[in-house]
Formats: structure tokens, C-alpha cells, sequence
């Protein structure tokens, strides 16, 4: 099944019928029909060239560039050093896109574009299996049959880069905060959904960044080889395509023991930023369980205003049951965001009688 999903990333220009996982309907009130058309559609898919990758080293990271550059995103299969060129198939999609009012889902169509698969070509031979790409420092034992151990994008970005390079950035990470600049200001030349750049860096090292599918998520790589057992490529997965009858394999992220979050966490740089401080800069809040808002009695359910972590009302085990809201409950933030963000929103935290 794997296979017959990763074949489609080698091929040109092309259409399919597929269904694609941009978000859960479940989530929302949707009637059937409308879930059912949310999740079928025809696709175009066109490959795009982002240019060459150059790989001194031949030890390929794929990672996502604004968050850990670690020497764990190094791939554990090394390459003949050089330069190869790097292929994106975009997704273009006339679909009906899901449009959320008042905790309403609805359908309107609109035209759009994601990155279905990155991936770097080595040779043009045509692929005859597919192994999964794992990093470095993992831990074979823990992966079971039928999963994929794949590097979290928080910040809906990934790229391929020359584990020299990730070693270069990781030194720089804590002083030259240029580096995210330099990414997202390149990236949003292109587009917002369906960005990427090719930087350059010194030492002829470069690297090439690429949104993610639908954005934050757990992402796998796979390589490519052909009969004979030489290598073909190396393909990054985002799960947009998904031909109907098989499912996508099972994808868990890899954090290594030790890793620590990066340096942007709690900066401007932070992915989970996106216009909060228009409305959470400065305000008061209070540390309580989770309850029903009053004034909108049908709500079972809110997210945090960063991460999007669910506070829940019924006994499940991934909600939340305690945070920090707004004083009319309206607005919630999950504890580990509330520590992220404190300082550089200024939040007052108030008893509840206060309140």
C-alpha cells in the first residue's frame, strides 16, 4: 500500500482521485454528505523543480528548518556526495474548502495548492521498492510493522539540507535569529500555502525548504530504489494523497532523548504566533478547570488559542481538563503555551474570585 502511494511522487504531471486528510470533519457539525464530498476529490498533481541540493557529506536532514536543527535529522543511508536536483509535486485542488462560523462547518469552493511530496532524484531509473529513510540515532526496536518514524513539523515547513549545514546552523541558532527571518521572508515570496526557497549559505552549502501538506504534523521519508537495488531517490511524504482503498501508513514522530525544544520557543519567531497579540496582549487571566461558556451553552469543547489543544468537557484521555482562559471564558490557553508566552504578552493571572 505504501508503495502504490510513494510511486505516485515519481511520476509527471498526472490526475487522481483521492482522498486527502486536511481535516477531521468529526470535529465539527457536518452533515454525512457533506463529509463524504470533503474527502473524495480529483486532484491535480504537477512535479515542480526547486532547484539543486548540494551534499558535501553525502548525510541527508530532513527536518523542519525553523525549529530543531539537531544531529538526529540526520538520515542514516549516506549518499555519493554531490549535487542532485529536488522535485516537488504540488497538489493543485478546486475542492470544497472547509469554512468554520460560530463552531458551524460549512463548504465553499476554492481553489488551492499544497506540497504533496518532496524529494530528491539521484538517479532516473524507475523505482521497484520503497524503504522507510530512518535517522540516525533511532531506535529500530521501536518500530513496530506498518509505522513510520517520521521528524514533527511545528511550523508547517520542511527541508532537505547537508548534515554539515544543520551542524553550522545548530552553532548559530542562539545568536543569529537572521536565519528565521532570512527563511520566511524567501518563503513568502512564493506562496502561503504552497511556499519554498533555496537559500545559500557559506561553505557552498545550501538548503531547500518547502511547506508542509496541510502545515503542522508528523512526516516520513522513504527511499526509493531500483531493481537491481541502487538507489533512486529520497521521498518526504505529507500525507495529501491518499487513493481511495488504501490507507496511509501509520506515521509516529521521532524525538530523540535529550532534544530540547529550539531557541525560538516563546519569540516572535514562534510558529504558534498568528495575530494573538491583537487580543491576548496584556490581558487578565485565571487559572481554572474546564467549564461550559455560558453564553454559548452547545459548545462542548475549545482549543487553545496557540497549539490548538482541546479542552473538553467529556472523559477523554488527549483533553485537556485545567488552563488558563480569558475572564468571560471565551478565550482559552493550554499550560505549556501559558509558560511559552507569559513573558512576552505581559498576562496578569488573577485568583478566580478576582474574577
Amino acid at each position: 500500500m505504501r508503495n502504490e502511494i510513494l510511486n505516485l511522487a515519481y511520476m509527471d504531471n498526472y490526475r487522481v482521485t483521492c482522498q486527502t486528510g486536511a481535516l477531521d470533519p468529526k470535529q465539527f457539525s457536518v452533515a454525512d454528505d457533506e463529509k463524504d464530498a470533503f474527502r473524495k476529490k480529483d486532484i491535480n498533481l504537477k512535479r515542480f523543480s526547486a532547484g539543486q541540493i548540494r551534499l558535501p557529506t553525502g548525510v541527508i536532514c530532513a527536518l523542519d528548518p525553523l525549529t530543531l536543527l539537531d544531529n538526529a535529522h540526520a538520515i542514516r543511508f549516506s549518499v555519493q556526495p554531490g549535487s542532485y536536483p529536488v522535485y516537488l509535486s504540488i497538489a493543485h485542488m478546486v475542492m470544497n474548502w472547509p469554512v468554520v462560523r460560530n463552531r458551524k462547518m460549512s463548504f465553499e469552493p476554492s481553489p488551492d495548492r499544497r506540497v504533496a511530496f518532496a524529494m530528491i532524484q539521484f538517479n532516473e531509473k524507475p523505482v521497484m521498492n520503497w524503504q522507510p529513510a530512518y535517522f540516525s540515532e533511532q531506535d529500530e526496536s521501536e518500530i513496530k510493522e506498518g509505522t513510520s518514524y517520521g521528524y514533527w513539523s511545528y511550523s508547517g515547513k520542511g527541508c532537505f539540507m547537508d548534515k554539515s549545514l544543520a551542524e553550522m546552523l545548530r552553532r548559530q541558532y542562539g545568536t543569529d535569529f537572521g536565519y528565521f527571518d532570512g527563511i520566511l521572508s524567501e518563503m513568502n515570496r512564493t506562496s502561503y500555502t504552497c511556499s519554498f526557497t533555496n537559500l545559500e549559505f557559506e561553505r557552498e552549502s545550501n538548503l531547500i525548504a518547502f511547506s508542509t501538506g496541510f502545515g503542522m504534523g508528523v512526516y516520513a521519508s522513504y527511499f526509493g530504489f531500483a531493481e537491481a537495488g541502487e538507489l533512486v531517490c529520497l521521498v518526504t511524504d505529507f500525507g495529501i494523497v491518499r487513493p481511495m482503498g488504501i490507507e496511509k501508513p501509520e506515521v509516529k514522530p521521532y524525538t530523540p532523548a535529550g532534544t530540547e525544544r529550539g531557541l525560538w520557543v516563546g519569540t516572535k519567531y514562534d510558529y504558534r504566533l498568528t495575530g494573538q497579540e491583537k487580543y491576548l496582549k496584556g490581558v487578565k487571566l485565571v487559572r481554572c478547570k474546564y467549564r461550559q461558556n455560558p453564553k454559548n451553552p452547545k459548545w462542548d469543547h475549545d482549543h487553545c488559542e496557540f497549539c490548538s489543544s482541546t479542552f473538553c468537557l467529556e472523559e477523554h484521555s488527549d483533553c485537556l481538563k485545567e488552563g488558563y482562559a480569558t475572564l468571560d471564558d471565551y478565550r482559552w490557553i493550554c499550560p505549556t503555551c501559558f509558560e511559552d508566552f507569559k513573558d512576552l504578552f505581559g498576562w496578569e493571572v488573577v485568583t478566580e474570585a478576582d474574577a
